[in-house]
């Protein structure tokens, strides 16, 4: 009976030993080794916030990428000139050159066939073939446009339009713009339009709205004046009544300075008792800075010049027209204007 009691007293101490020795291995489970402050600021970091090595790998590349500069979308500025003719017979010519450069069509020219030329700066000498005048143009945009138009078929007889266009383009030297020279010549303006080129020619009165009598025809370097109609005799041509508020202006795009104008008037018949044309016996020319003067044109098919104290200007303005219309049919007009200047602004 003794020895069934001792063998259970030793049995409830082997249990009593087993759980002490359980119970202590788990308080030794439950003690956290001190650590670094990152690592336990990852730990007690919240689930949403915990990053495997990957996710931040991949947030890194991320933000890499959006640091990136965006290519430009802008076309840069070209070093020289860039010439293109574009035709509506589906061909295109582009020729490139650092200070001048000659581009040619392969065709006789079509409406719509159209010549631009790209600078890095603004002025450009144009020259076109045949017998059209070359200019020294100004470009705000640094870009040069000429459409050929169905109201160019008042050149029609000129070989500049029987053969294909061909243009050569030159960036004039700072001599060059500072010479004093005909500054309203400009063979390629248009009427009526916004002008991507100056000198531009507007106007307020053209008889029947006709190419031969529209106001770029009196800036496009021709002076034949002794008839009126097309090549070599168009000119600007208003109505048989030219009210002292109509006007011709020349615009020049910039500021230059102006110390004179030459005038070739239409003198169609003036040799005769009785001519075609009347003339323009006075004329007030108006510039931007507000000054005017007052000119007094005589009956002659001879170039006039009238000269007058040097104006910094950007437009030459003639208006206040008084017309002598004794001996003829009424029509007074002007074949020509030469705006003589420099871009030498002299204050």
């Amino acid at each position: 009976m003794k020895m069934i009691k001792r063998a259970i007293a030793v049995f409830l101490l082997m249990l009593l030993l087993c759980a002490a020795s359980c119970a202590a291995k788990a308080t030794s489970d439950n003690v956290v080794t001190p650590e670094s402050p990152s690592v336990q600021t990852a730990t007690n970091a919240s689930p949403e916030t915990l990053q495997t090595p990957s996710e931040t790998a991949e947030e890194t590349t991320q933000a890499s990428e959006t640091t990136e500069t965006e290519p430009s979308t802008e076309t840069p500025a070209p070093s020289g000139i860039v010439a293109t003719i574009s035709s509506v017979n589906d061909y295109i010519v582009t020729q490139t050159g650092e200070t001048t450069v000659t581009v040619k069509g392969k065709a006789r020219p079509a409406a719509g066939d159209t010549v631009t030329a790209t600078i890095p700066g603004h002025y450009l000498k144009v020259k076109a073939t045949g017998q059209a005048a070359e200019a020294i143009l100004y470009l705000p945009d640094g870009v040069f446009t000429y459409e050929y138009r169905a109201d160019s078929t008042v050149y029609m007889n000129n070989a500049f339009y029987k053969q294909p266009l061909s243009f050569t383009f030159t960036i004039p030297s700072d001599e060059e713009l500072a010479k004093e020279r005909n500054l309203a010549v400009n063979p390629y303006d248009y009427d009526g339009n916004e002008p991507g080129s100056y000198p531009h020619a507007t106007t307020n009165n053209v008889y029947d709205r006709s190419g031969q009598f529209i106001a770029r025809n009196a800036i496009d370097g021709y002076t034949s004046n002794t008839a009126h109609g097309n090549y070599p005799y168009e000119s600007w041509g208003p109505g048989s009544t030219v009210r002292a508020t109509d006007y011709f202006t020349v615009d020049l795009g910039r500021e230059a300075t102006v110390s004179s104008l030459e005038l070739y008037l239409r003198a169609d018949g003036f040799s005769r008792a009785h001519a075609h044309d009347a003339y323009f016996s006075e004329i007030t020319l108006e510039f931007s800075n507000g000054t005017s003067v007052v000119i007094h044109p005589e009956k002659t098919a001879a170039k006039q010049e009238f000269t007058f104290d040097p104006v910094v200007t950007s437009y030459v303005k003639l208006t206040g027209f008084v017309t002598d219309k004794t001996d003829s049919d009424g029509w007074a007009a002007i074949t020509e204007i030469k705006v003589i200047g420099s871009d030498a602004v002299k204050e």
